[in-house]
């Protein structure tokens, strides 16, 4: 088991700890002891969105705030949660994502007991309330990269090119000979 609770072949152990702001002020200036829950807005989940499928449905993140707190935090305080996830099949099946203007003070994400700190800003999409929308990420991914792959930049094997070689050797020997 990692750390005696998940098991090591199949899952991870996924460690969210975050704490809350002294005073929350909500839009027009008003002070609260309270923060509407939807001002914390983080999910733990798949990095590339199309890698869900049936019966998992877009909206319902592998684990969300919205699964927690309901209602409201409390300013002031610390949150946590400690999870086991399974494990990815490759280096960035997952990531934790957290809006930019979430209303938290601090948080640590921590995989299998080792705290991840490659939080990277991004543009991205973000579930919450079973809607989706575009907004400004603060990024860690839960593998080694999370950099996609750029079909663009990606060379041909050393295998294709003698086979493209070979082949128009080939074609151009029968242009000649015939």
């Amino acid at each position: 088991t990692v750390n005696g609770l998940c098991d090591e072949q199949t899952q991870d152990l996924f460690d969210l700890q975050l704490r809350t702001p002294e005073e929350f002020k909500f839009w027009d200036g008003r002070s609260s002891d309270k923060i509407p829950y939807d001002n914390i807005t983080w999910n733990f989940d798949y990095s590339d969105d199309e890698t869900r499928v049936p019966p998992i449905s877009r909206s319902d993140a592998l684990l969300s705030a919205s699964h927690y707190i309901s209602t409201a935090y409390k300013t002031g305080s610390s949150y946590g949660t400690i999870e086991c996830v399974p494990k990815s099949k490759g280096d960035c099946d997952y990531s934790f994502n957290m809006t930019a203007d979430s209303a938290v003070e601090s948080y640590a994400v921590k995989k299998n007991g080792v705290q991840l700190v490659n939080t990277q800003g991004v543009e991205g999409l973000i579930w919450k309330n079973h809607d989706s929308f575009m907004t400004k990420l603060l990024m860690t991914p839960f593998g080694q990269s999370c950099s996609p792959p750029n079909p663009s930049k990606r060379g041909l094997s050393a295998g294709s090119i003698a086979g493209i070689v070979i082949t128009c050797l080939l074609v151009l020997c029968l242009l000649i000979c015939v």
